[in-house]
């Protein structure tokens, strides 16, 4: 049996793509990183776009060094 394929969408350019040079992605934020003896760390970090083609906001929340 044949299922149909909508292509209706096919061809369409995406609106937020430019072919210009990109430039400084600027965002602002606050973080709280809280360490506990040598060895424990907790961080709280968010923050928001500037720019609406970047995103909206983000929450990042980590344990433990980077590295």
């Amino acid at each position: 049996q044949a299922h149909p394929v909508d292509l209706s969408l096919a061809g369409n350019s995406n609106t937020n793509f430019t072919y210009k040079s990109e430039g400084l992605h600027s965002s602002v934020g606050i973080g709280l990183h809280i360490a506990m003896n040598e060895n424990f760390i907790i961080a709280a970090d968010y923050g928001k776009a500037l720019n609406p083609l970047d995103g909206n906001t983000g929450l990042y929340i980590g344990i433990g060094y980077l590295y």
